[in-house]
């Protein structure tokens, strides 16, 4: 029989705690499971979703409080509209992301974080993200790729915000007129 590597040992725990976390949270919220979403988002996804559009945005996001807290609340409505539009099974998972990193044991799973997202700093947000996306795990490069995907179309789904991209609508020429 063959020993096992330390390194392979390690890995193999931590995934084992990721999915003993995950299903402890899971068998003790089977509301997360069961339950049908609403149109709109509950107020700890909504902090969660929120704590990311920042720093998905960086750069092209209001610096002044009060146009960035405005920018905020039209695209939060934004994604979720969007969200409608998705496919159930999508959606149902895009909810239990957020539902995940709104309670502490699986945030702490999938972020390694216990406090709260928008409490930490945009860099530390920012090395969040980038280590889902960089992740062994398809699961957190998953989720990297769906919040990331949905904050840019509801961002630059705007006409307005079309000229961050230096994009023009195109103009239809037709023969005859």
């Amino acid at each position: 029989m063959d020993q096992i590597s330390r390194r392979r040992f390690l890995l193999t725990m931590l995934g084992t705690g990721t999915v003993v976390a995950f299903g402890s949270v899971l068998y003790f919220d089977r509301d997360l499971v069961t339950r049908r979403h609403a149109e709109l988002l509950d107020p700890y996804q909504e902090t969660a979703l929120r704590a990311f559009l920042p720093v998905i945005l960086n750069g092209v996001i209001s610096r002044q409080t009060d146009q960035r807290a405005e920018q905020m609340d039209h695209l939060t409505r934004q994604i979720e509209l969007a969200l409608k539009y998705l496919p159930e099974f999508s959606r149902d998972q895009f909810f239990e992301l957020l539902s995940l990193l709104s309670r502490r044991l699986s945030r702490w799973a999938l972020a390694g974080q216990w406090q709260q997202l928008d409490q930490l700093t945009m860099a530390q947000r920012m090395t969040l993200l980038q280590e889902w996306r960089h992740s062994f795990l398809d699961l957190l490069q998953q989720a990297y790729q769906g919040l990331r995907e949905i904050v840019l179309a509801a961002w630059y789904g705007e006409p307005s915000h079309w000229s961050y991209l230096n994009y023009q609508k195109p103009s239809w020429v037709v023969p005859g007129r």
